[in-house]
């Protein structure tokens, strides 16, 4: 079984996602590679619309990615 590197949560149709980092490599991908700034807690607020290219980057990058 693969380990996960971001969860995404999605809070509606019309709310934002957030991700979160699970290790360290991803955090540095997600601080320094990703135009976006982590809020209190570690985790990113994405559109949904930003949520696809985050998604093949990180894919692309050789990231896993799961959605809770």
């Amino acid at each position: 079984m693969a380990s996960v590197d971001f969860k995404l949560v999605s809070g509606g149709a019309n709310k934002s996602v957030l991700v979160m980092a699970f290790n360290e490599e991803a955090y540095t991908f997600l601080t320094e590679d990703c135009p976006v700034t982590p809020v209190s807690g570690g985790y990113v607020q994405l559109s949904h619309s930003e949520c696809g290219d985050f998604l093949s980057d990180a894919a692309f990058a050789h990231f896993v990615c799961e959605y809770a």
